[in-house]
């Protein structure tokens, strides 16, 4: 039985899951170097020293946060780049099981998984979660044989 859909879908979501790689690492570089500049983070202290509503506890408090801010976002960042590498490794996967002709349902668990590391509700998740629902769902068409029977 042929499984073209399931490919499509599988390779779609491979290709996406490159592009949205690519882009979220662009993303996490420009981040890391914004962050590290002390121009913008001297800017935004001065500001807030600056704001006669805010107490020096508040200003304190939100000093330790710019400063540790960067840390947390390229953790959260770079953890996700890692989740859309998996993904895209199980989504590749899935398209190899696809083509055996037998291992359907490993195909489809391998979509399933692949579509959780990619982020749940996100546009690749939910061409992994259809490749995977059709690699499930399709059985493969029964041949009828034709027997004719004779009265005796």
């Amino acid at each position: 039985m042929k499984r073209t859909g399931e490919m499509a879908l599988g390779i779609i979501g491979s290709v996406l899951n490159v592009f949205v790689i690519i882009a979220l690492a662009i993303l996490m570089f420009g981040i890391s170097t914004f962050a590290n500049d002390s121009t913008f983070t001297d800017g935004v202290l001065s500001e807030m020293q600056n704001d006669p509503n805010l107490t020096a506890g508040e200003i304190e408090a939100a000093t330790t946060l710019i400063d540790n801010m960067p840390t947390y976002i390229n953790a959260f960042g770079w953890l996700g780049v890692v989740l859309l590498v998996v993904s895209l490794v199980l989504g590749i996967l899935g398209v190899v099981y696809i083509r055996k002709s037998d291992k359907q349902n490993v195909a489809g668990t391998f979509f399933i998984l692949a579509g959780v590391c990619a982020g749940i509700i996100s546009l690749t998740a939910i061409l992994f979660y259809i490749a995977a629902i059709m690699s499930f769902v399709r059985k493969p068409k029964v041949e009828e044989i034709d027997t004719f029977y004779v009265n005796e």
